[in-house]
């Protein structure tokens, strides 16, 4: 349904500390949508800190505390644009799971993810999310999606309809009933 705010809010979710190094990756690009748009707003959820070249866009940063799973797709549904940052070449982010695209899909948000393997396999480049690996690609990907609300919404329609194929109820019935 139509988002109620205006502008465009972008959602980080953090669960733990350690995703500190994961956010530095989009950091930058993040930073200069703020400046170059203001009607940018971000969501925080979770844990991390922002250093002190957040504090002049503190009235457009919403910081939102640990969620309950059952809370985190209404928060997500709330919100235009998903991130998810991994630091590229850790083995440990490349096997995190692709969870974060798939909530975020579900509520139909689209998704700008770190190339890692496992995003990759789940998102298909510029249909269902986007997958960068550097600050040029974050910055092109985040400035499409906040000036483009058609294309931003196709996105989020296209990934929510492809989630639902691989995931929704009519995937997983059968296998739970086998």
């Amino acid at each position: 349904g139509p988002r109620r705010h205006d502008g465009v809010r972008i959602a980080y979710l953090s669960g733990s500390p350690t995703h500190q190094k994961d956010f530095a990756v989009c950091e930058a690009a993040l930073l200069a949508a703020l400046e170059q748009y203001p009607q940018v707003r971000f969501r925080l959820v979770g844990y991390l800190d922002l250093g002190p070249h957040w504090q002049r866009y503190d009235d457009r940063v919403e910081r939102i505390g640990f969620l309950p799973a059952a809370d985190l797709l209404r928060c997500l549904g709330e919100v235009d644009i998903n991130l998810a940052p991994l630091e590229l070449g850790n083995p440990f982010c490349e096997g995190k799971s692709e969870l974060k695209y798939f909530e975020a899909a579900l509520v139909g948000v689209p998704t700008v993810a770190s190339a890692t393997e496992t995003f990759a396999a789940a998102i298909e480049d510029g249909v269902t999310g986007f997958l960068v690996s550097s600050d040029n690609e974050w910055e092109r990907a985040l400035d499409l999606l906040i000036t483009d609300a058609s294309r931003r919404r196709a996105i989020g329609e296209t990934a929510r309809e492809r989630a639902l194929a691989r995931y929704g109820l009519s995937a997983i019935g059968p296998q739970a009933v086998a």
